[in-house]
């Protein structure tokens, strides 16, 4: 059976948030939403960094938001943060599922460090901010996910 998009519902669905790519440092950097409708329910996500050549002082935090109505963007995932002297191989994954939430948190607050939120809107989209205190060094990084 078929979505109103094209998307085979019988198969799971490779995503992509952002391509490998070298980020320089940014205050704060939102990648291009991917459009999802509804047509999944349950999403696993990899923050992948294949080239870390900084210092322990310099950071990357990466989080995934999802889109409800046309213009309100809630934080769904925070990855753990990779640190400047993490190994080129670092990755971590998390799981996005409509969950019934037995706290309430502002749509403007951003999840910790390390946690996922039970939240799937009608969009998903990266955002990050890369911190490189002396100028010396980027990360390597993709977000990629599947969807079932």
């Amino acid at each position: 059976m078929q979505s109103a998009r094209g998307v085979n519902l019988e198969q799971g669905e490779a995503i992509t948030l952002r391509a490998s790519a070298v980020t320089a440092a940014v205050a704060g950097a939102t990648g291009t939403a991917v459009q999802i409708n509804g047509e999944r329910l349950a999403y696993t996500w990899i923050l992948a960094c294949t080239d870390v050549k900084t210092d322990a002082i310099d950071t990357l935090d990466v989080y995934i938001d999802t889109l409800f109505g046309t213009a309100t963007w809630i934080n769904c995932v925070h990855f753990t943060q990779i640190i400047g002297t993490d190994a080129n191989d670092t990755a971590y994954f998390a799981v996005t599922v409509p969950a019934n939430m037995l706290t309430t948190d502002a749509v403007t607050t951003d999840c910790a460090v390390g946690v996922a939120r039970g939240v799937v809107g009608s969009q998903f989209r990266a955002r990050w901010t890369m911190v490189d205190a002396n100028a010396d060094g980027n990360f390597t990084w993709s977000l990629t996910g599947y969807a079932l």
